[in-house]
């Protein structure tokens, strides 16, 4: 080869760097024992003997036999895993390219997807998945319970600043005297209560003098409000804000009862300064049917939700059952003065304290609130304006709640034939309340009236379709129309 020509059918040799060397001589690494097999000349690429020589001027390619013989099966489009970079030494996965394991495996598991599916589709009807969906929120609201429960027995800190209590009070709702009162026998070292009353003839005020004619010593006051702003209940607010004596403020609703070591449990979160309001959980107790059924959605529905929503990341909103929180951050956020023009007072609050970098964080205290309502009419009204004032408030949670109604859901399933998932969907939605109602709020009307849950959710699918629409909501006898920011201005009286 001395003129440098090549000639075919010789072994040819191609220029490598110094000291580069084929692969181990047992199996050309670029080929996996399969492939060769597949290319019809034995279980693997035919090795190369000879060391590779520095030429100079041109190299030669050695190409396989088989790329002769069955060019189109060299490299096929699913054979680029095997591809390497020049001739690496790292060994390549070895398929199972038997005729059996191959061709069978392959179809037996294409055969198991389809049965699998076409499985899927004749025992759970379209119509059925809805229900599944629902049963598994009610699962998650078992687990959040759960969750609830384990943290609940956390001890609380020893932490009693002073703390002014602001109650805004508008009429005598039902045992409102006993309501008061355990605000008036709270075992705390120093506190005020101020009641904030807009009508001087309002006849909640017989009540207030009696209760601070039995606990005489200037812990209990009477604040003569003059509310201007669209929200009258955050007007009053604003009116006691400014009376109060300490910097730890809290308020609650006029209806709600208390138990003696409820202001020491409640105030010792805010020791640390990363959280920014604390509230609580509560059960209503009714006085005849109608309020009855407004009860059960509270323990079961409504507070599932409450439950729930820490774990889809949600967490900025308050309950007016009680919120406690430092004066410094009431003033930062502009005052409720800032959220006076809001139907949902409490939500926006700890939203914007929340804003701050701060976090509301749920007590492990339960309230109790006593039900006013005396008809039909009047429970209608009232979940009717709690539809539309979470409709306005936090939008896509509305419209996420049409997921949770099992009840709704398992009738649509056992209509489509599947009575197994519908029976399924009805009993843990049942669990779930019960776990709620009693594992949680110790309401006892759960236990007794349980049966009634799914038929309760009914009604409620009914107020969530009716507050899709709307603008305008009955307060105390007030109506009040709906902005869609959630602003509200006065319509009537």
């Amino acid at each position: 080869m001395g003129d440098r020509r090549h000639h075919r059918g010789r072994d040819h040799r191609r220029r490598v760097a110094p000291g580069a060397w084929h692969a181990s001589p047992g199996r050309d690494s670029r080929l996996s024992p399969g492939r060769a097999w597949a290319l019809g000349r034995g279980p693997c690429a035919q090795p190369v003997h000879r060391r590779v020589l520095r030429r100079d001027g041109d190299f030669v390619l050695r190409v396989h036999v088989a790329r002769l013989r069955r060019g189109p099966q060299f490299r096929r489009a699913r054979d680029r895993r095997e591809l390497r970079f020049r001739n690496g030494s790292r060994e390549v996965r070895a398929r199972r390219v038997c005729g059996v394991e191959a061709v069978g495996g392959c179809f037996a598991r294409r055969l198991w997807s389809r049965i699998a599916v076409s499985l899927v589709k004749s025992v759970i009807p379209p119509l059925a998945w809805p229900a599944l969906i629902a049963t598994a929120y009610y699962l998650l609201v078992i687990a959040a319970t759960i969750r609830w429960r384990g943290r609940s027995a956390d001890p609380a800190r020893p932490f009693t600043p002073p703390v002014s209590i602001l109650k805004p009070v508008r009429g005598r709702d039902p045992r409102f005297y006993q309501a008061i009162r355990s605000h008036a026998t709270l075992d705390y070292p120093e506190y005020e209560v101020l009641f904030g009353v807009q009508d001087p003839c309002d006849p909640a005020l017989d009540d207030i003098r009696r209760l601070i004619t039995e606990f005489p010593g200037g812990r209990l006051r009477i604040v003569m409000a003059n509310p201007s702003m669209p929200n009258a209940k955050v007007g009053v607010l604003a009116d006691l804000a400014r009376e109060a004596k300490y910097e730890t403020l809290l308020v609650n609703d006029g209806d709600i009862a208390v138990d003696p070591d409820y202001l020491r449990q409640v105030i010792a979160p805010l020791a640390d300064p990363a959280i920014g309001v604390v509230t609580c959980l509560y059960r209503a107790r009714a006085s005849n049917l109608p309020t009855l059924w407004e009860a059960i959605g509270i323990a079961t529905d409504f507070t599932a939700g409450v439950l729930v929503a820490p774990l889809a990341g949600i967490g900025e909103f308050a309950l007016g059952s009680t919120m406690a929180f430092r004066a410094e951050d009431l003033r930062r956020i502009g005052g409720f003065a800032a959220v006076g023009d809001y139907l949902a007072d409490d939500y926006q609050l700890g939203s914007r304290i929340t804003a701050l970098g701060k976090h509301v964080v749920l007590s492990s205290v339960v309230v109790e609130t006593n039900l006013s309502g005396t008809t039909w009419g009047d429970v209608w009204r009232h979940q009717l304006r709690w539809s539309r004032t979470i409709r306005v408030s936090r939008t896509a949670g509305y419209y996420g709640y049409v997921v949770t109604q099992a009840a709704v859901w398992a009738a649509a399933a056992a209509c489509a034939g599947a009575w197994w998932i519908a029976a399924a969907a009805v009993a843990i939605r049942t669990i779930a309340g019960l776990a709620v109602g009693y594992g949680v709020l110790k309401d006892s009307q759960v236990v007794r009236w349980f049966f009634l849950i799914p038929l309760r959710d009914l009604w409620g699918f009914g107020v969530w379709l009716r507050g899709l629409t709307g603008d305008s909501v009955d307060w105390r006898g007030d109506v009040l129309r709906l902005s869609r920011d959630g602003k509200i201005a006065p319509r009537t009286r």
